[in-house]
């Protein structure tokens, strides 16, 4: 019940819906004629079904034809603390929690089941903590933080980002489908003023059909500057290790910088991916790469500004059934033609515009 016998409100015990959504509350509220109240609550939620917090949803924040479906268990508990004014606000302390939640919305690339875990808003910081979830054929883990966020006329600062993910499998090509390019330039546009520090591990990842084992990242970003540093990785039977810098101070002219260090890919895998002559030959390829440049509205690179060298080497190496050389060895009727072996073939490239 409610009492309003003094100029505090005491509440016990008391069921409010918003949206439809009841919550249990106990507390207090401190002079609630006066133009600063101070609160003191907490209030709690049964375990609800996800269906029936999605049907709580405002139309005129989300269509229903967009809301999705679902089901699975959340539960809401929390407090509200502090003088509610005109340049203040109370600290609102709130821990959701999901069971066995499963999602599916017409705006999402695959379903979304098993998701498990914790989310909080604490001190104007969001977390998350230990969630996991299906992804389609995928699963993730994360754990992140987020904030500080705005709560009342306060100022604050710049709100940061920090998050560790792994996954045991992770189809990329899945999660974020092949979308057709824009018909005219799209405009580059500056990141947002949010300090971004993320680590990844991936056992196995695909990406463009390349499949990564043991994948490992840094991605940090600030200051209109996003770097993907320490990529580590398993590809092509061999491993690759670099960074992607890409700088967007200039949005006109956005800037990229790549390093990359390959060591023993399988060479004919690896070349087939672009030259029909891959399918042809054996051997491990090295190579180091520095490269950079600027991209065109449509994320291409821009050929007169690509500045670059690097190095290859083609080890304990075989072209097997090549029809160029079949046909030459044909015609100067050599024997034993099949195959070219050879115990290294080097080269080097610079580019400079």
């Amino acid at each position: 019940g409610v009492d309003y016998s003094s100029d505090t409100i005491v509440i016990k015990n008391t069921t409010v819906s918003f949206n439809e959504l009841p919550l249990l509350l106990n507390g207090d509220i401190e002079g609630f004629q006066s133009e600063n109240p101070n609160y003191s609550l907490v209030y709690k939620s049964n375990a609800l079904t996800l269906q029936a917090l999605l049907a709580a949803i405002p139309e005129d924040i989300i269509d229903e034809r967009d809301v999705g479906s679902g089901d699975g268990q959340i539960s809401i508990s929390g407090s509200v603390s502090g003088v509610m004014g005109s340049s203040e606000a109370p600290n609102i302390e709130t821990d959701l929690t999901i069971t066995d939640v499963r999602y599916d919305a017409p705006g999402l690339p695959v379903s979304i089941a098993d998701a498990n875990g914790d989310f909080s808003l604490n001190q104007g910081m969001i977390g998350l903590d230990g969630f996991s979830a299906r992804l389609g054929r995928s699963d993730v883990a994360i754990s992140a933080s987020y904030g500080p966020i705005q709560q009342g006329a306060s100022s604050i600062s710049s709100p940061s980002l920090r998050a560790e993910i792994s996954s045991q499998y992770l189809d990329l090509d899945e999660l974020v489908p092949a979308v057709e390019e824009p018909e005219g330039p799209t405009p580059y546009e500056p990141m947002p003023d949010i300090a971004i520090s993320a680590g990844f591990s991936g056992s196995k990842v695909m990406l463009r059909g390349i499949e990564m084992s043991d994948l490992k990242l840094t991605a940090t970003a600030g200051d209109q500057i996003l770097r993907l540093t320490d990529i580590n990785a398993r590809m092509y039977g061999g491993s690759f290790t670099g960074s992607i810098v890409q700088d967007l101070t200039d949005i006109s002219k956005p800037a990229v910088q790549v390093d990359a260090r390959m060591s023993e890919l399988a060479t004919g895998d690896i070349i087939s991916e672009f030259l029909p002559i891959g399918k042809s030959l054996n051997g491990t390829l090295s190579s180091t790469i520095s490269a950079s440049t600027i991209l065109d509205q449509l994320g291409n690179p821009v050929d007169q500004a690509l500045n670059g060298f690097g190095d290859l080497a083609v080890s304990e190496g075989k072209i097997m059934n090549w029809p160029p050389f079949q046909k030459m060895a044909g015609f100067l009727k050599l024997k034993n033609s099949e195959a070219i072996n050879f115990q290294s073939l080097t080269g080097g490239f610079r580019v400079d515009n």
